[in-house]
């Protein structure tokens, strides 16, 4: 999957984020990837991982949907 952020040119807030909140209303069991997550941000910002890596942990979330699933998330995300 590709995903493009457009952060403060299309879209004014931060989208990676407000999509993982966004999902996490309609599904609150990818809550249990946050952890694993925080983990990532602390070993980034000691330089012990890098940011592509950070942003791989985050996403496992979407392990959670079908691809057509997260299709029609975005669709009505973006709506």
């Amino acid at each position: 999957m590709n995903v493009y952020d457009f952060d403060g040119t299309i879209y004014k807030r931060d989208s990676t984020e407000d999509f993982f909140y966004f999902c996490l209303k309609k599904n609150k069991k990818i809550i249990k990837y946050l952890p694993a997550f925080f983990k990532e941000v602390v070993r980034y910002s000691f330089k012990f991982t890098n940011k592509t890596h950070m942003k791989e942990t985050f996403f496992r979330f979407l392990n959670e949907y079908k691809v057509g699933e997260i299709d029609k998330l975005v669709l009505i995300f973006w709506e």
